[in-house]
């Protein structure tokens, strides 16, 4: 039987090395395993035998290591990543809801019939959608004749709240001004009654009911209706 350490043969049997008195056949100091002698690993557990054997190992053991520190730190890295991303998904937001509808609507449902309803409440959204839009707000949903408007979604701004009044005020002027058109057209129908009222003597009815419309009026009183709306008030007095 060789020895291990020193290679020396030994007779068959022999336990102890003749010439370095090592032992022939190993014990395994993971197991406690006795083996045959010549070999390099323990038959238990693979444990290696010889000092050559369990220094390789030792070295294989630490590059594998090393592999596997930076295989896992690759790993931990695109985890993270991984992580990051789908928080990305979900975000925490502030938003600043506006709810807008049409004023009269009730009573502008019964003097008009539904197609044309429906083409005046088309024609208020749309004027709608574009001033939010000049604004960067999202309308969320059509209620009726109402609109449901997000600032801060999906677009993020740190004035969203202020671009919700802008927008507000906006889509105000367009009801004003569309109140203004319709008042101006029923003032031309209130002067052409005051002026036959006029005719009949009826100067107190009809200047009541000329500066009644005429008062609406806060701004463009410089319109060639409002100047003759204003001449026949006089008249009138």
């Amino acid at each position: 039987m060789r020895c291990q350490s020193c290679g020396f043969d030994n007779h068959a049997g022999a336990k102890f090395c003749n010439e370095c008195g090592s032992p022939v056949a190993p014990r395994c100091a993971s197991c406690g395993t006795e083996n045959p002698g010549g070999v390099k690993f323990c038959s238990e557990c693979g444990t290696a035998l010889t000092e050559k054997q369990k220094a390789k190992s030792e070295k294989t053991g630490q590059r594998g290591k090393r592999r596997k520190g930076e295989t896992g730190k690759v790993s931990l890295g695109s985890s993270v990543q991984g992580l990051e991303s789908k928080q990305g998904l979900a975000e925490r937001r502030q938003l600043t809801v506006m709810f807008c509808d049409l004023v009269g609507s009730t009573a502008l449902s019964a003097q008009l019939d539904p197609e044309e309803l429906r083409k005046v409440v088309r024609a208020y959204q749309d004027a709608c959608a574009e001033v939010i839009a000049r604004y960067e707000g999202r309308i969320a949903q059509y209620l009726g004749d109402g609109l449901l408007v997000y600032f801060g979604y999906p677009l993020a701004h740190e004035d969203d709240a202020q671009r919700a009044v802008r927008a507000g005020l906006g889509i105000t002027a367009i009801e004003v001004a569309r109140q203004q058109q319709a008042k101006s057209l029923e003032l031309r129908a209130v002067m052409s009654l005051s002026r036959l009222w006029q005719q009949q003597g009826k100067q107190a009815e009809a200047r009541k009911l000329l500066a009644e419309i005429y008062g609406w009026f806060t701004e463009g009183l410089d319109t060639a209706d409002l100047k003759e709306a204003r001449v026949l008030l006089q008249e009138l007095t």
